[in-house]
């Protein structure tokens, strides 16, 4: 398995950037993209950069016992009191959508050097 790095001007290697949006805000994404950014093995791999709403990433955070990563691209006006665990709305859906595109965005503009979808309910995006 070949092992990509960035390198700066100075030559010196860094681990790559990969952008993980946190999927459906009132689904398991958000949970399993702060366990992911939580694994020593992810940490020595690469520089994960969460793209969600930062508000709603904190409130799971605190939920689930994980700190807040360092680098968090908050996306999105959805409000935290307004999820409720489990009920897609046309609002989680455009939420997951722009983290998506954020996203995408950073990697054509060489932000980030990857991307790691979290899971989307399909169906929220429809109502969007």
């Amino acid at each position: 398995m070949t092992k990509r790095v960035s390198v700066t001007t100075s030559g010196k290697k860094m681990k790559p950037r990969i952008g993980i949006t946190v999927g459906e805000a009132t689904g398991v994404g958000p949970e399993l993209a702060l366990q992911c950014v939580a694994l020593p093995e992810v940490m020595q791999r690469c520089r994960p950069v969460l793209y969600g709403n930062e508000t709603v990433v904190a409130r799971i955070a605190a939920t689930v016992g994980r700190d807040v990563p360092e680098s968090v691209v908050s996306v999105g006006s959805l409000a935290a009191d307004t999820i409720e665990p489990g009920k897609f709305t046309a609002s989680t859906g455009l939420a997951s959508y722009q983290a998506v595109a954020s996203a995408i965005d950073d990697a054509l503009s060489k932000k980030i050097d990857g991307i790691v979808t979290g899971p989307i309910q399909k169906l929220s995006l429809i109502h969007i």
